[in-house]
């Protein structure tokens, strides 16, 4: 397939964190709107060019009132759903048995998930994490790294790795260096490689297999490698505008639209970051439209 077979869904823009590095931290939104309708119309959709696969997040989708329903019509159309949460309010029992995974937001100790995501404790989190293993629902965990935490980033997630049997459900850890300009979080070029040299070292850790991945990679290898023949632009699609996109530059009412452009958009956006990086530079391919 030339095209992701995932399409992640925005499907609100509320919030209950205000992390520092959020592209919609000043977002004011607090309208809860029932967008079955919509919902309904992308799933048929996306059936039609054999994509079956959908990731919701938002905002934080379990602040949506409606996330039940969309699961369920999703998963009626025979589409497999996934949920990216903060992991700090309830996930119920009965949404871990509907869908395939849950990623959780985990960048380091409470002291550091205080200062990034306002979180005063972490047990709602933990608590989330037990009931996905409960159930045999396959977990992810996301972690970004800023100035604030590239030195102790690995405490939480080796919290995570201590909790019971989560080795039967934990599939990946991804660590990313935060996709921010802002100076005083973004990671500079030695934090980087600090960063990728930090990561090999925490997955000497790591007692069974997981996936352990990052978005910084070099730009030598990365051309060389294969990796920029092969790379893909995730797919979104904006619930409240019914708008799909890579990037918020070029928006399309259809996925059939974007799917016919995907090659040339995919190809033009990689190629004019590339042009931006030195040969042997570290750098975030994904950079600006990774949102």
């Amino acid at each position: 397939m030339i095209y992701p077979n995932n399409i992640n869904v925005y499907i609100n823009k509320i919030c209950n964190l205000n992390c520092i590095y959020c592209y919609e931290r000043k977002n004011d939104i607090t309208i809860d709107v029932d967008r079955s309708f919509q919902f309904n119309n992308f799933c048929y959709a996306i059936k039609k060019v054999n994509i079956n696969n959908i990731t919701i997040t938002g905002g934080e989708p379990l602040k949506c009132n409606f996330v039940r329903k969309y699961i369920q019509r999703a998963k009626s159309q025979g589409i497999q759903v996934a949920l990216l949460t903060n992991g700090t309010l309830k996930l119920d029992f009965d949404i871990i048995r509907m869908i395939s995974g849950v990623t959780f937001s985990v960048d380091g100790n409470e002291d550091i998930m205080k200062k990034h995501r306002g979180i005063n404790n972490m047990i709602s989190i933990y608590e989330n994490i037990q009931a996905c293993i409960k159930e045999n629902c396959n977990i992810n965990i996301n972690c970004v790294v800023t100035k604030f935490n590239l030195f102790n980033f690995e405490e939480g997630l080796l919290k995570i790795l201590n909790i019971s049997h989560i080795e039967k459900s934990l599939k990946a850890i991804r660590i990313n260096a935060v996709d921010i300009e802002q100076t005083t979080i973004a990671l500079n070029k030695q934090e980087q490689q600090i960063l990728i040299e930090r990561i090999y070292s925490f997955a000497k850790q790591v007692a069974y297999k997981i996936i352990i991945s990052t978005n910084l990679v070099n730009k030598k290898h990365f051309e060389l490698s294969g990796s920029k023949q092969c790379f893909k632009y995730p797919i979104w699609f904006d619930l409240s505008t019914e708008k799909y996109f890579i990037s918020k530059e070029d928006q399309y009412d259809s996925i059939e639209e974007l799917i016919s452009r995907y090659i040339e958009l995919n190809q033009r956006h990689l190629n004019s970051l590339l042009e931006t990086i030195n040969n042997n530079d570290i750098f975030i391919p994904a950079k600006g439209v990774q949102l």
